[in-house]
């Protein structure tokens, strides 16, 4: 059952994958921003003190950027004719990239005026980050400007007051009419949510929300591991491990011959691709290659459809398999270079909407390496690991696990099939030997047997009568059942453990996978209880749950 799993999943995978003909080359979407490619524009003034330049040692877009050297009390003063014109529209505001070197805990301010010389809105932006932090805010939603009729003619950026001196870059700068309500917080900047009774269904808010909500575990935490916890924890490694690489059992059967010329296949195309990337790191560390964004941003190449998707996994699995050390050297500069745009903990990246459904190829390269980055040193004492390890944490909105059981919290599909697996392979990261290890697989648990009870109503999630709900109604020819796969290969890791979930929650699954059986009509959904996505071929993804079952 492992291997017909397995030779499914690269099937899957190589068929999902393009021609080689692919290249990553940036979008041509900035004709309404400002990109410093042409020089100073003369709305742009360092005031105060400080100076402005063009610089191309950093630079998110093109070829340059500009620098700001702030001091104390100086200012950048910026009269773009664009600001009057975009602020009069109610989901206007600001979109920008901004670089910095050196972390510190302090902030820039944003302040707005009007032809009158008063003040309309302002906001701080914390410098308490280094690579490169996107950022979307709304001038009304946001930053609560006032006197909505009269224009914004004029943007101050305030230098930090604690520090005396430093350096900022800026790039992609736009005032825009319309900016995207799917905008996300950072931890440089949170403006208050305009839709409080929707927030926990948001995936660009979810991160904030549950590491504010739920910053700690509660569930006990005990002095130490014992040997027979930590070969239940190993037990559990081993079986995700098999299932990912494969165990060579079968390697003489024809099915398991095409799944490795699958997988071959597969690497082989990412490792080619990589030649097209042109990232480089210099020997100042400075790191150079095309800008990435976001799922939902406007702009290309992406972090995850072209980064994560068609070169992580890839050089991880070249590696790891064909033990190829020129594939971990990629993949490290790949590491370092998705960071250095903006892959990091707290960081919004202009918007976070559905980006978690194109992490998935990072998140098993992470771990596919975790035993080499754990012996490279990044800063304050900590390893390669635990950056990507806490950027994965932030990304997965990893401290939903530590809700309390009395918290009302929405159940959704769509987290099923994607945070699941990421939020355990966080936990199997962890030392066998820590203690946190333990609690977290407990609060793992617990989250399972929570979300896989059946629930009432229109919201998502597994019904009494064996549907599954999402966006408020039946769906049982994607997301559901996407979901469900997921969450069975979960049972299938941790099952007869300590850390299985409990026979409601089985139940339940049993009771899904046997309705799908009725409501197929061979191998199709009835479009009835389809959604907006179309049931034909859809049932036969449900043969692998029913066998890890």
């Amino acid at each position: 059952m492992k291997k017909i799993a397995s030779l499914l999943l690269w099937i899957f995978i190589v068929l999902s994958f393009p021609t080689i003909g692919q290249t990553f080359i940036e979008s041509d979407t900035f004709g309404n921003c400002e990109t410093f490619e042409n020089g100073l524009p003369a709305s742009w003034q360092a005031t105060d003190g400080g100076s402005l330049e063009i610089s191309n040692k950093r630079y998110k877009q093109g070829t340059h950027a500009l620098m700001w050297n702030w001091s104390n009390n100086s200012k950048i003063t910026v009269t773009d004719p664009q600001l009057g014109q975009a602020s009069i529209n109610k989901n206007s505001g600001l979109k920008q990239w901004l670089y910095n070197e050196t972390a510190i805990d302090d902030s820039i301010r944003f302040v707005f005026y009007d032809a009158s010389n008063r003040v309309r809105c302002a906001f701080y932006y914390k410098l308490n980050f280094t690579g490169w932090r996107g950022l979307w805010v709304r001038f009304w939603d946001d930053i609560a400007v006032s006197g909505k009729q009269k224009l914004l003619t004029r943007m101050e950026v305030c230098a930090p007051q604690t520090v005396t001196s430093g350096q900022v870059y800026f790039d992609i700068v736009e005032f825009a009419s319309s900016v995207s309500y799917k905008r996300s917080p950072s931890y440089q900047y949170v403006h208050p949510y305009p839709y409080n009774a929707d927030e926990e269904v948001k995936d660009e808010w979810a991160g904030w929300i549950y590491k504010n909500r739920y910053p700690q575990a509660t569930l006990p935490l005990p002095s130490e591991v014992s040997s027979d916890q930590q070969e239940v924890l190993s037990t559990i490694t081993t079986r995700f491990e098999e299932w990912l690489l494969g165990t060579e059992t079968y390697a003489a059967n024809a099915h398991y011959q095409a799944r490795l010329q699958a997988r071959d296949a597969y690497i082989s195309y990412g490792v080619q691709l990589f030649n097209q990337l042109d990232v480089a790191k210099d020997e100042n560390g400075i790191i150079t290659g095309p800008p990435l964004f976001t799922n939902k941003s406007s702009h290309r190449p992406n972090f995850g459809r072209d980064i994560g998707e068609k070169l992580c996994l890839q050089l991880a699995l070249d590696y790891r398999v064909n033990n190829n050390a020129s594939s971990k050297e990629k993949l490290l500069l790949l590491f370092d270079y998705m960071h250095d745009q903006g892959w990091a903990e707290g960081s919004a990246m202009e918007t976070l909407d559905h980006q978690k459904l194109r992490t998935a190829a990072w998140v098993y390269s992470v771990y596919l390496l975790k035993d080499d980055l754990k012996l490279i040193p990044w800063k304050n004492g900590q390893s390669l690991l635990d950056r990507e390890m806490a950027t994965l944490h932030w990304l997965s909105y990893f401290n939903i696990l530590f809700a309390p059981l009395k918290d009302t919290l929405e159940v959704s599909v769509d987290d099923f099939r994607s945070n699941t697996i990421f939020r355990l392979i966080y936990i199997l990261m962890m030392d066998n030997t820590d203690p946190a290890k333990v609690q977290y697989m407990n609060h793992y648990t617990q989250w399972l047997n929570r979300n896989l009870r059946t629930f009432e109503g229109w919201t998502g999630g597994l019904k009494p009568d064996g549907m599954g709900y999402h966006h408020r109604g039946p769906y049982m020819n994607a997301y559901s059942n996407n979901g469900v796969h997921c969450m069975t290969q979960v049972l299938y890791f941790l099952r007869h453990t300590p850390y299985d979930a409990n026979a409601e929650a089985k139940e339940n699954i049993k009771k899904y996978l046997l309705n799908y059986r009725l409501i197929s009509q061979y191998y199709d959904v009835p479009k009835g209880v389809s959604g907006r996505i179309s049931g034909l071929d859809k049932a036969t993804s449900m043969i692998s749950p029913m066998a890890y079952m």
